[in-house]
């Protein structure tokens, strides 16, 4: 079974080291006790201005499991993370941040999930204890508009899920133009499940999703995915 590992980037270059030096530890034990014959990473380098393009393509050239891609332009996480999404190879594809936040320690476990017969593992947080005041009655806001408006949505659920090759391929057909990907893989079908796990704080840079972008991304759905 071949795993791909699919993260997007932008400006990362404060924890990049750190998340390729854990990916690359964890491999190895991946490789030796689930199964796992092949791992691929792709990253995917949504325009960045600081030095993330080149640590990842001196990383590509001394490990031929890394995959980069380069936008031309920032295009924002949800492109990234669908053009990461279209070239992964592998049987099983997980996503999760570059920034340490979605820790790639819970991919064992979900690893395990696949194999008891579920297509879509969803990594939930258990609590947003560590987001500001603001943060949270925000989100909570936006997942009970979702819901009140018809749109299927895992709360407290964002990009970091594990999926099968026939559930990936079924969501690519959608082409959707507004993407919110979060929205799309629960009509996408399939057997799913959740793990939970309690989120870390950022060890190096800083947060790419703003008011402003939250605010848009959060439209974005609410239009895209709601039958109001």
């Amino acid at each position: 079974m071949k795993l791909s590992i699919v993260i997007p980037c932008y400006n990362e270059e404060e924890i990049l080291p750190l998340t390729l030096e854990r990916l690359n530890k964890l491999s190895n034990e991946w490789i030796s006790r689930d199964d796992l014959t092949e791992i691929e990473f792709v990253f995917v380098d949504d325009g960045s201005q600081d030095r993330t393009y080149d640590l990842l393509t001196e990383t590509s050239k001394a490990d031929q499991r890394v995959k980069v891609v380069r936008f031309s332009r920032n295009f924002g996480h949800q492109a990234a993370l669908l053009a990461g999404y279209e070239l992964a190879q592998g049987d099983v594809i997980v996503s999760l941040d570059a920034d340490l936040q979605d820790p790639p320690e819970l991919i064992g476990s979900m690893l395990v999930k696949i194999k008891e017969g579920f297509d879509v593992v969803y990594a939930v947080r258990k609590t947003r204890g560590s987001d500001s005041l603001f943060k949270r009655k925000t989100a909570d806001i936006f997942y009970w508009l979702m819901k009140k408006f018809g749109a299927n949505i895992v709360p407290n659920h964002a990009d970091f899920r594990m999926v099968t090759r026939r559930a990936l391929n079924a969501f690519l057909k959608f082409h959707e133009n507004n993407l919110f990907i979060r929205a799309t893989f629960p009509i996408v079908g399939f057997s799913s499940c959740v793990v939970y796990y309690d989120r870390p704080e950022r060890l190096a840079g800083e947060t790419k999703y703003h008011f402003l972008k939250m605010l848009e991304f959060a439209i974005d759905g609410l239009t895209s995915f709601s039958v109001v």
